[in-house]
């Protein structure tokens, strides 16, 4: 035995262990509700179907300088994983995306944030998006794709 083979072996196992204890500590936690984690089968049946797009409508105040909007629920939220949306004022992307709410509420200046089945947002120039005559409208960005 070779002194490199010697040195490999241990770090082998070592990243074997570290591996099985990241997967233990991942099932647990899904396990036990600490997180939520979508089901494979949704995952697969949300990429086989055409990408979501739509015009922000319904919009709601929030906090600050923060807005509400409703999405469907089937959509693959911040919570779950990560979101996929961008968000568009008259037709320029918004961001940063998956922004803290505390964050947007304060800051505003464009962040945004899929949570659940709602959009929480604010305008780029930190007004008020009911009444400011922009459009808003989200679609879905292929995974990768920099928000």
């Amino acid at each position: 035995m070779t002194r490199d083979q010697g040195i490999r072996r241990p770090r082998t196992t070592v990243v074997a262990a570290v591996s099985i204890y990241l997967l233990a500590v991942g099932v647990w936690l899904v396990l036990s509700r600490q997180i939520r984690a979508p089901s494979f089968l949704r995952i697969a049946l949300l990429t086989l179907r055409p990408r979501y797009a739509s015009d922000v409508s319904t919009i709601d105040a929030d906090a600050g300088r923060c807005y509400v909007a409703p999405l469907p629920r089937w959509l693959l939220t911040d919570l779950e994983s990560s979101s996929s949306l961008q968000l568009y004022e008259d037709d320029r992307p918004l961001g940063p995306a998956h922004a803290m709410h505390d964050d947007i509420r304060r800051l505003g200046e464009g962040r945004y944030s899929h949570w659940g089945s709602r959009l929480y947002f604010s305008a780029s120039d930190n007004s008020d998006p009911r009444t400011n005559g922009c459009r808003y409208a989200v679609r879905e960005v292929p995974r990768g794709t920099d928000l």
